[in-house]
């Protein structure tokens, strides 16, 4: 077996790159290095031209594009795209959130807060409102209970 295929040297190779990004010293500058080579409009070009020579010579082969456009990949595909977009809804609410932005016509922002809210979910800003308001009740009884001990 070659080394570069020994599991033992994948998984030490593994840990050595998520211990480097974990530093965020080294991950600002790997950013910083990124973001100076992505604004070179010639690496941008060598991109776009590495691309469409993929797509003409592999991507568009009769073989890859029946099993990249086969049924069962293009399930799998919607399946990950829903899992990515709906990461914040739990899986047994989704067809809840589905049939209030598709049917009810519902924006899907108004949904997702109906959803939150009915989960116990909120933004800061609601969630901070709804502070201000149960103290605010408090204080109120407290001031009646205070008023209704005097007498």
């Amino acid at each position: 077996m070659r080394i570069a295929n020994d599991p033992a040297m994948e998984q030490r190779r593994l840990d050595r790159v998520r211990a480097l990004y974990e530093d965020p010293e080294y991950r600002a500058a790997h950013i910083a290095r990124l973001c100076e080579v992505n604004r070179r409009p010639e690496i941008r070009a060598s991109r776009v031209e590495h691309g469409k020579h993929i797509h003409a010579t592999v991507l568009s082969r009769p073989d890859v594009r029946a099993k990249s456009q086969s049924p069962e990949a293009r399930a799998r595909a919607g399946r990950t795209r829903s899992e990515t977009v709906l990461s914040w809804c739990p899986p047994e609410k989704r067809a809840e959130y589905m049939r209030l932005v598709k049917w009810k016509h519902i924006p899907a922002a108004e949904a997702r807060r109906m959803i939150e809210a009915e989960l116990g979910i909120f933004t800061p800003e609601e969630e901070g409102r709804r502070i201000v308001d149960r103290i605010t009740i408090e204080m109120h009884m407290r001031d009646a209970r205070r008023k209704v001990q005097a007498y």
